[in-house]
């Protein structure tokens, strides 16, 4: 989705060609058609021989860091950029010894989206001046000024309690992403008596599952407070719901998610060593949300009471996340960044 919104933006805005290498098809290609070429490489494994002569472009860009696999179906790369958007649980365990050599010693120049990322691509040796901030965008972004339905009213759409406060996570259903945290949350403020639901949007992914939610939620007393949603593409409906959307990743650079979540005037919780705190800006309760220390649930959980709590900080605190995606991450802000650093290798274009 985020390579699909640059490429959209790039058609709109430069006079580009664009062609989109695929490993593995999807729901997702016809749109990439209609904005260029298409090709398609034997899968995402890499291969003897190159299948793809790649002289004729002036850049490769891979959008991802495993996707460093495509490169041995790449014959004569002029130049190569790597948007980076894993932390060391892909990093390490994702990829094997031949993947992270290409992923770190290859690339003209690799993209971050948050300073834990440049912080993370350093301790594996790779040099500052190879790495570029670019913030990160929406690929598909809210209306300016667009009028948030009432929490109270989408609750109701979706079957939750109408007048219960929702605290809300969400994500692939992975130890990564950790919604168990987020129940445990939940447990720490029912235990502090503070009347509110939690909530989980998003599916499972390949990986192992560890945690069932419902199992989970009726091991901590939740029951009737606690509601996996499935993944939607109207994702905004189920923020709307939302009186706090807090990011429990174990491990995390900057989830659009949260993005979509500041876009909205949700205000957000997180733990201080996620690369989303820089768009919180301080890790107090005057910023555009709260960071408390990782893995303090306690804490996590005492930061959310505080906001539910107090009905004008709530809403200040969102319009201050509202106005820092507006600043610095609305896409023709971002997606000239990163077309800036992309500049050199493109000529004229």
């Amino acid at each position: 989705m985020y390579l699909l919104g640059l490429q959209r933006w790039l058609r709109a805005n430069t006079d580009l060609e664009l062609t989109t290498a695929f490993q593995r098809g999807g729901e997702l290609l016809h749109e990439f058609t209609a904005l260029g070429e298409v090709v398609h490489l034997p899968g995402d494994e890499p291969v003897d021989r190159p299948v793809l002569d790649a002289s004729g472009y002036d850049l490769v860009y891979l959008n991802a860091s495993w996707t460093v696999r495509s490169l041995s179906a790449l014959a004569d790369v002029r130049a190569l950029v790597v948007h980076v958007h894993e932390m060391d649980d892909v990093i390490r365990f994702q990829l094997d010894e031949r993947d992270r050599a290409e992923l770190f010693d290859r690339p003209d120049v690799l993209l971050v989206g948050a300073r834990s990322a440049r912080e993370n691509l350093q301790r594996h040796g790779v040099a500052s001046e190879r790495i570029a901030d670019v913030p990160y965008f929406l690929p598909i972004e809210p209306p300016v000024g667009a009028p948030r339905r009432s929490s109270a009213e989408a609750r109701r759409v979706l079957g939750l309690d109408p007048a219960r406060p929702l605290v809300l996570g969400g994500g692939v259903v992975d130890w990564r992403k950790a919604p168990d945290l987020l129940l445990h949350v939940g447990w720490h403020l029912r235990r502090a008596e503070v009347d509110c639901a939690v909530a989980w949007v998003g599916d499972r992914n390949e990986r192992p599952t560890w945690c069932d939610w419902d199992e989970e939620a009726d091991r901590l007393g939740l029951a009737g407070r606690a509601t996996h949603l499935s993944a939607t593409a109207d994702l905004a409906g189920v923020l709307a719901a939302a009186d706090v959307f807090v990011l429990s990743s174990r491990e995390d650079t900057f989830p659009l998610v949260g993005l979509e979540a500041a876009a909205l005037g949700v205000p957000i919780v997180c733990f201080d060593d996620a690369g989303f705190v820089e768009l919180l800006a301080d890790t107090g309760a005057g910023g555009a949300g709260i960071a408390v220390p990782y893995p303090d649930l306690e804490a996590m959980a005492g930061a959310v009471a505080s906001l539910l709590g107090d009905p004008e900080l709530l809403v200040a605190t969102g319009e201050r996340a509202r106005a820092r995606y507006e600043h610095r991450h609305r896409i023709d802000v971002a997606a000239r960044r990163l077309l800036e650093v992309l500049q050199p290798w493109l000529g004229a274009a």
